[in-house]
This record gives C-alpha cells, sequence and structure tokens, in this order.
C-alpha cells in the first residue's frame, strides 16, 4: 500500500469521527492536486496566519508514515521531519501528532523529540531550524513549518542549508514527501523563490488568505479587527509577499505634517526634547513645541550643533543653550535617549532642570514610532521647515524580522531621534500638558489665546473670593 490522497481523505474521516478537525475546501483541493501530480514532490504552499497549516501538515506526516511505501532496512528506524523556527514550536506538532495516533488506535511510545510507532520501524522527530540539528537520522519527508521566516545569525535566514540538509536525509526516499508551508515575509528567500517558479515537474504551489485557508476558523472582519496596520494585514493575513526593508513613514504622512494646522489650543506648557552626541561627528540636536487640548503635538523649531559647529563647543556650553531656552519656554524638563544621560542629567540639574532620559530597545523603539506614524496619519502632528528633520523622516529606513519586530536603520538620524524620544515620553505617560493646576492651566490657555492677564486673572480672584 501506498499513501495517496484517498488514503489521507480516510484518514481524515477517521479523525473528525474521534473530534479532530477536518481538511477545510481549501487544504483538500489543494492535496489533490499536490497528490495527483505524476512527479512533484514538493508543495510550496503561502497561507496567511491561522490557515491550518501547522495542523495540515500534521495530517500529511501522519498519512506519509502510516500508509507509505518506504523500504527501511532491518534495524532501522526513518522518520517525518518536523521542522520549526525553535524546537519547543515544533514539538507543538508532537503533541498534536501523537494525540491524532492515540484516536487512531496506533500504539506508539513518546520520548523527548520523538515518536516511535510500536508495530512499525518510523516515527516523527522535531528539529529547530538549525543546520546541526538536521543531521544524522534518516527521514522519507519533511514539513517545513513557517520556513519564510526562520531566522539565523545577523537577521539571516537558514532556511536554504536546512532544507539542503533535510534532502540528503531523504536521499534513500526518492518519493519523499517535501512540505513548504508558510506566511509570507519578504521578496527574497527560499520560500519566497519557490513560490514565484509556480507549479513545475518538482513542485505544487498554492497560496490563500487566512480565512480561505480556514474559513470555520477565521473570518477576514475578525483578522481586521486584530491588525489595522494595512501593510502588516496583508502580509500576514491576506498572504500577500512584501519587502522586508522599506520607509518608516510614508512619504505622504510626513509631507503632510508641513503647514499643518492644528485644531486645539495650545497648553500652557513647553516641551523641549534632544538627541545627545559626544560633540564628535554627528550632532547634537533638539525640538521645541507645544502640545495642544486635542492631544495635538505642534514642533515649533528644530535646531542642533552639526559636526562644524561642534568646534570649541564644550557639553557645558550646549546646556547652558538649552537650558536658556527651557526658561523661554517656562519648562523644566528635558526628554532624551540614554546616550551622555548620566553626565547631562548633573549638568541640568545645576540649572534646575530635570533630564528624563529612555532606554531605548527595539521594542521600545518600534512602539515609538508606531505613535508617530499614528500622530501623523490622524493629523496631529504639526512639523516646522526644517531640511535635515525631513530629510531623516523620509529617509528613515525598516527592517521587518522573522520575529515580527521591526529593526529601524536610525544611525545617523539625529533630528528625528528627537521626535523619536518625544514618542517614547508619550509612551511613558510622561508628555502632560499643564502645571497639574487646573486654575493655573486655565489661565495659561486662555493667555495663549491672546486675552490680556487683567482680563483672565481679575474675574477669576473674584469668583474665589479673594478680592
Amino acid at each position: 500500500m501506498t499513501a495517496t490522497f484517498k488514503t489521507l481523505c480516510q484518514l481524515d474521516t477517521a479523525l473528525v469521527a474521534k473530534g479532530h478537525h477536518g481538511l477545510t475546501p481549501f487544504w483538500r483541493s489543494t492535496l489533490e492536486r499536490f497528490y495527483a501530480h505524476p512527479t512533484a514532490r514538493a508543495l510550496v504552499a503561502r497561507v496567511g496566519r491561522g490557515g491550518a497549516k501547522s495542523h495540515t501538515s500534521a495530517k500529511v506526516g501522519l498519512n506519509e508514515t502510516l500508509f507509505g511505501d518506504w523500504k527501511i532496512p532491518p534495524g532501522e528506524v526513518h522518520y517525518w521531519a518536523y521542522v520549526s523556527k525553535t524546537k519547543d514550536e515544533a514539538a507543538q506538532r508532537l503533541v498534536l501528532i501523537a494525540s491524532m495516533l492515540t484516536a487512531l488506535g496506533f500504539p506508539h511510545d513518546v520520548a523527548g523529540d520523538t515518536i516511535t510507532l510500536s508495530d512499525m520501524s518510523r516515527g516523527f522527530k522535531v528539529f529547530a531550524c538549525q543546520v546541526g540539528a538536521v543531521s544524522g537520522f534518516r527521514c522519507y519527508g519533511y514539513s517545513a513549518d513557517e520556513l519564510a521566516k526562520w531566522q539565523g545569525a545577523n537577521y539571516s535566514n537558514p532556511a536554504e542549508e536546512v532544507c539542503a540538509s533535510l534532502g540528503a536525509m531523504t536521499i534513500t526516499h526518492p518519493g519523499a514527501r517535501r512540505l513548504l508551508i508558510s506566511s509570507p515575509f519578504g521578496e527574497d528567500g527560499l520560500h519566497f523563490d519557490s513560490f514565484e517558479r509556480g507549479d513545475n515537474a518538482h513542485q505544487v504551489v498554492a497560496q490563500a488568505a487566512s480565512w480561505v485557508a480556514n474559513p470555520a476558523g477565521i473570518t477576514e472582519e475578525a483578522a481586521r479587527a486584530v491588525e489595522q496596520d494595512p501593510k502588516i494585514f496583508a502580509r500576514e493575513y491576506e498572504a500577500i509577499a512584501d519587502s522586508i526593508v522599506s520607509n518608516a513613514f510614508e512619504r505622504e504622512d510626513v509631507l503632510g505634517c508641513y503647514g499643518r494646522r492644528l485644531i486645539g489650543v495650545p497648553q500652557s506648557s513647553s516641551f523641549l526634547a534632544i538627541d545627545a552626541s559626544s560633540l564628535r561627528g554627528d550632532a547634537f540636536a533638539w525640538v521645541e513645541g507645544k502640545l495642544t487640548d486635542k492631544g495635538e503635538v505642534s514642533i515649533e523649531l528644530a535646531n542642533g550643533w552639526d559636526d562644524a559647529q561642534q568646534r570649541g563647543i564644550t557639553m557645558n556650553t550646549v546646556v547652558d543653550r538649552l537650558a536658556d531656552r527651557c526658561d523661554a519656554l517656562g519648562t523644566s524638563i528635558v526628554f532624551g535617549d540614554q546616550r551622555e544621560s548620566a553626565s547631562l542629567a548633573a549638568l541640568f540639574e545645576k540649572r534646575g532642570i530635570e533630564l528624563k532620559s529612555y532606554a531605548w530597545s527595539e521594542p521600545s523603539k518600534d512602539a515609538a514610532i508606531v505613535t508617530l506614524r499614528r500622530w501623523m496619519r490622524e493629523g496631529k502632528l504639526a512639523l516646522c521647515e526644517h531640511d535635515k528633520l525631513k530629510r531623516e523622516l523620509l529617509g528613515l529606513r525598516a527592517r521587518l524580522l522573522p520575529s515580527g519586530r521591526v529593526h529601524y536603520l536610525s544611525n545617523g538620524v539625529d533630528y528625528a531621534s528627537c521626535l523619536i524620544t518625544l514618542a517614547h515620553a508619550q509612551n511613558a505617560g510622561e508628555l502632560i500638558a499643564g502645571t497639574g493646576n487646573p486654575v493655573l492651566d486655565a489661565i495659561g490657555e486662555m493667555l495663549a489665546r491672546g486675552e490680556s492677564f487683567q482680563t483672565v486673572v481679575t474675574p477669576m480672584i473674584r469668583a474665589q473670593g479673594w478680592g
């Protein structure tokens, strides 16, 4: 007997009778086409998140293990290999397969990362996506789970090397089937390149959005509620590959911040944010501005000391100049990142100013840029004209990592870094307008609208019974 689409359907029917989910219409038609192909032994599927990929590949591995016509020498055990980003993720499939074997009544032993069938010299083995891990065993097929998002050293994807090693492990089984099933990541790598080659003598390809691959498990509306960023939604749920390096901000969003008239009333307090340097090479930059009562952010000045301006300048001179700006703005707080924060905090303290610094990390930077992007798209950020700030915002690049996080290529981005620090302050709940005293804040807001001091203060004094 050999593994066929018919045996897969029989297996699926038996598992459904025991309470397991059945193959969806998309997967049933895709696997029928795959098994009917006379020569193709690889299935390359680009499918959105939640699209029943792992569950389906487990059933194919089970079909090949239970019904495949594999010649295994006496004394040896050969395996269906399951490879994922980490062994823990791959091991989750081991739990599922063990549950399916129990439901079907096939006795088996589970030991570590291996399942061995009690009455057959066959089993299942899980591996992490490392070349050194996938060697030393014989396999009659494998599943490469979410291989578009595997990550090795230096953000590289080891899928090509790992799958080459897996191919060598199947060398004694010419009919071994290979499942390369993943949601998309970028427009490069083994999974992308294989999919783009389309159907041929060696492979069958298929593509489906999450709700098409698994209509009972996910809807388009639910996916849109979870992910509202259109680029991420297209990649993760519609299964549309995108470049892994892109602009951090859309050009029209950045340009829309210039000449923008905010609708809120400016608050009485102002802010100042810096991007410090050691005064050697990159700029020491700052931005200043105000918030409005509508949660809008107005950047009214961007300035700093570029490389040529730093000659003969000391950190004391820089702090004195910034402290003078704080006095003019009526603020006693400066926002900054962790660079030079210890020495700067001491210098600012001498002028009665507190330096609030934020240690940037990849997650915090990502969250800050998401905040900036939201300000831009909601029309809540107004920027003063400043050529270098504009160039930096338009040129800031983002590299998507397989983990789903984004690495921003922000080296040498000085003025835009001030805005990123400002967004850190916002996310920390520390970019707060006003003094905290409602009477003083009300006075400040009315004065900001151009009303005279006497007109504003006299009625308040009388209302309080002070005179």
